[in-house]
């Protein structure tokens, strides 16, 4: 999987960790640690705003059509 698309991921769920009021920062330079971090902070803070929060909808859609898009991404590396 190329880093700069597990990149761009983290740098997505890390901004829409920190426009939901969470304290999202920078995990450094490994992009899997990136990823995993970045989802860790967008899950606390999804959790912390509540089903009803502003963003959250959007952020959920972003983040499942993320998985999906790497899913992919991996099917067709190892096919």
């Amino acid at each position: 999987m190329p880093p700069d698309l597990l990149n761009a991921i983290a740098d997505q769920d890390l901004a829409l960790a920190r426009e939901l009021g969470g304290a999202a920062d920078d995990p450094g330079d490994d992009a899997v640690v990136r990823l995993y971090a970045a989802r860790d902070l967008l899950t606390d803070a999804l959790a912390a705003a509540g089903p009803s929060a502003g963003g959250v909808r959007r952020a959920l859609r972003l983040a499942i059509a993320d998985d999906l898009h790497l899913a992919d991404r991996l099917a067709e590396a190892s096919g």
